[in-house]
């Protein structure tokens, strides 16, 4: 509705203006004298302003007739008055405006003035979460707050990073369920299940900062960075303060702290760079900081292994509308609230998501829910099998089948990369149930993963990709090939070379992981392209070697099954799409036909219709 206020405040201060320099200018103050041979027409002009513009702004029209002018209007704004006396105002689709100025007598210069209309609150239908601060306050000095998460795609909803609560003395580490800590653990920004319209209480969980009088420090351009500790070195936690000095502290520098036996370190979100050799010789057993450390390596911590990692968030995500691999964290919480349910999982690397037909599977196994982890098969793979571990249980089935020539998901190399933690980074949580003990450059990658994502514009957590169905499978377009011939630049093939009697340990300790939670694990074989093969391995028949090493090696440390003949898997070159691993959509059918048989064959009638 017009603001009849604002609009004579306009009108004044036109009117003033107009008066003081001459201006001939506004119809409601200026009536000059018409000489006769122009009486008969007036004319008509239209100022456009910041938040509107006139299509048609400059009209001569006929004396004591009525303008019609075309207003358009930015989006979110609504006309509200206008400098000329009588007028219509017809409102249009698309943010126009039909402005009617009624028996135009006198040349007129006109301005608009347009009012912001707030878009309509969210529906108050929806996810809601009642934060207590248990002891902080926010910037405007709350103790609580409350939280509606309007119903999205995600199955979890993330939580808040409370990034202006505060509790002098103390370190934010996280949210619980219960005030003292001992209900559900949610990490700042990460996912926690929600009920429609069930409140859910979330409680500020606080560390107090270790005695400062422990920490030698030095200030510079109103910062503090430390450079030493003086404490215990035998502690159950040890949380380094966010302040010394009265300034926050930045930086932990190299040589801070030996031999130190730690249960629990804190790192506060202030604290950017950890220089290398910081921690000498130090036994860590979890870490906890935030996203906001950009500068650190394994260098830092010595080399020494910290198994526990838990990672608060402070930035907002850049890659959840950017990069496939982030789907994991949500295929993570259809497993997680899967939990009492009987489950079929597959995991590899990407030939996994391009490669298998989960419904087809579905409709065969209709007693499991079906799960298809295969997103990421270059870098390590121990991260990923210890998070799926977390959330199987008594009577899933896990297929493993892992590319031929990975190194990484058949566990020889430990090495991760940056896209580890793109998989969670709409849930930073899922990295707490991996031991992080084994994986080498960790610290590494995630000072990668914090320097790519500066590159990029921040979003929000409600961002996805729809590149992948609700089972994990690849949906975007991936057409058959066509023609049996190499796909790859380079020969892609089994790497025998790298296996050897026993050299399979450390895959059979993560299969132990499953078997121990009750779930059958079973291995079965990736897709590659025949004609991608080098001549020497085709007339070697390379691949009967790779399966003789597997079943030796799988049934010396625990007797796992291989279910399937890998010369099934060998398939034409005409089935791939983009690479000699990546089948096309008619290859995945194909392919997953096959391996719905050797799933029934093994299952012998368990879980799947005749």
């Amino acid at each position: 509705m017009p603001n009849k206020k604002s609009y004579k405040l306009v009108r004044t201060f036109y009117c003033c203006a107009a008066a003081a320099i001459g201006c001939t200018a506004l119809s409601a103050c200026y009536k000059p004298d018409i000489p006769q041979k122009d009486r008969e027409y007036v004319a008509v002009t239209v100022v456009d302003g910041s938040t509107y513009r006139a299509e048609n702004g400059i009209q001569k029209i006929k004396r004591g007739s009525s303008a019609v002018i075309n207003l358009v209007l930015d989006e979110g704004y609504v006309f509200s008055d206008c400098d000329y006396g009588d007028y219509d105002v017809k409102e249009e689709r698309d943010g126009k405006v039909s402005l009617v100025l009624n028996n135009v007598m006198y040349p007129c210069r006109l301005h608009v003035v347009t009012e912001y209309i707030a878009p309509a609150p969210p529906e108050t239908s929806g996810y809601i979460i009642d934060y207590d601060l248990n002891g902080g306050v926010d910037s405007d000095g709350n103790d609580s707050f409350t939280a509606t998460y309007a119903p999205g795609k995600r199955l979890r909803i993330n939580t808040s990073t409370a990034t202006d609560v505060v509790r002098d003395g103390y370190a934010l580490v996280g949210w619980n369920t219960e005030s003292d800590g001992s209900g559900e653990r949610v990490g700042l920004g990460s996912r926690i299940t929600v009920v429609k319209d069930t409140p859910l209480k979330l409680y500020a969980q606080w560390l107090k900062w270790s005695d400062g009088q422990d920490f030698k420090y030095e200030i510079a351009q109103d910062s503090a960075y430390v450079t030493g500790y003086a404490g215990l070195i035998d502690v159950s936690r040890l949380v380094i303060p966010s302040e010394l000095g009265g300034k926050p502290v930045v930086s932990i520098a190299g040589g801070f702290a030996d031999n130190l036996r730690v249960n629990t370190l804190v790192i506060p979100s202030t604290v950017k760079t950890i220089e290398p050799s910081a921690f000498v010789d130090c036994s860590i057993e979890e870490i906890i900081f935030s996203d906001t450390l950009e500068n650190v390596s394994d260098s830092s911590f010595g080399y020494e292994a910290i198994p526990v990692w838990r990672i608060n968030a402070v930035k907002r995500p850049v890659f959840l509308s950017r990069m496939d691999f982030t789907y994991f964290s949500d295929n993570m919480d259809r497993l997680m609230l899967s939990r009492d349910k009987k489950k079929m999982v597959f995991f590899a690397g990407c030939s996994m998501g391009y490669g298998l037909n989960s419904p087809a599977v579905a409709e065969s196994f209709s007693d499991y829910e079906i799960f298809n982890f295969g997103l990421l098969g270059g870098s390590d793979a121990g991260v990923q099998l210890d998070m799926i571990t977390s959330s199987v249980g008594e009577g899933d089935v896990f297929v493993h089948a892992p590319e031929e020539g990975s190194t990484y998901q058949l566990m020889l190399d430990r090495t991760a990369d940056l896209r580890i933690f793109v998989l969670v980074e709409g849930n930073y949580d899922l990295i707490s149930f991996a031991d992080m003990s084994g994986v080498k450059q960790a610290f590494d990658s995630f000072a990668s993963f914090n320097t790519v994502r500066k590159n990029f514009p921040y979003g929000n957590y409600t961002d996805c990709l729809d590149t992948y169905n609700e089972y994990g499978d690849f949906i975007g377009k991936h057409p058959d090939g066509g023609e049996d011939k190499p796909i790859g630049s380079e020969p892609y093939t089994f790497i025998v070379d790298k296996i050897s009697r026993g050299t399979l340990l450390e895959l059979c300790k993560k299969y132990h992981n499953i078997s121990e939670k009750g779930a059958e694990v079973l291995f079965s074989f990736a897709p590659i392209n025949y004609h991608g093969l080098p001549r020497e391995d085709v007339d070697r028949e390379i691949w009967y070697e790779y399966q003789s090493l597997c079943e030796q090696n799988l049934g010396m440390y625990g007797g796992y099954r291989v279910i399937s003949s890998v010369k099934d898997y060998v398939m034409e070159g005409r089935y791939f799409y983009d690479s000699d691993y990546h089948l096309g959509e008619g290859g995945a059918t194909l392919r997953t036909a096959r391996l719905i048989e050797d799933l029934k064959r093994h299952l012998g009638g368990r879980g799947f219709e005749k």
